[in-house]
């Protein structure tokens, strides 16, 4: 029973989080170009998320070795699914880069797209090096990381 709770508590956290990053969205971007705000929105849903569970914690080592003025390119294993929200306590904006697919996952996708990440398509391996270095770039430029 506890764990259906937690589970229907991180869904509809998820969906407030959501929606309260699309308001954010849309009311911050004139002034927000590098989609901060969205950012840690997303770095507070992270931290809850971890918060919650009684049976474990997070704990990541290292935070002080990272200079914030600096820009970074990240490279995540995808061993497990823990890696991606773990990247979020990391004192540094940045962006993903996602293969196509992940964006037509429902509410998933269009909440990438708000986060400005980067989408290529895996399938034309030429044209997703020269997308992913040209946005990259343009990321890098305007103070943000890319993982």
């Amino acid at each position: 029973m506890l764990s259906a709770l937690y589970y229907i508590f991180l869904v509809l956290l998820c969906t407030f989080f959501m929606i309260l990053s699309a308001v954010a969205l849309v009311v911050c971007y004139p002034f927000d170009r590098g989609r901060r705000v969205v950012h840690e929105l997303s770095r507070i849903l992270v931290r809850i998320f971890f918060a919650i569970p009684p049976f474990w914690r997070q704990r990541v080592e290292g935070l002080e070795r990272i200079d914030r003025r600096q820009r970074y390119v990240i490279a995540v294993n995808h061993n497990t699914v823990i890696d991606i929200p773990t990247l979020y306590y990391l004192p540094l904006n940045f962006r993903w880069v996602s293969k196509r697919e992940v964006y037509k996952v429902p509410f998933f996708g269009q909440y990438l797209f708000l986060h400005g990440d980067i989408c290529i398509n895996r399938g034309r391996a030429t044209a997703a090096m020269e997308q992913l270095l040209r946005e990259g770039r343009e990321w890098i430029s305007r103070g943000a990381s890319v993982a």
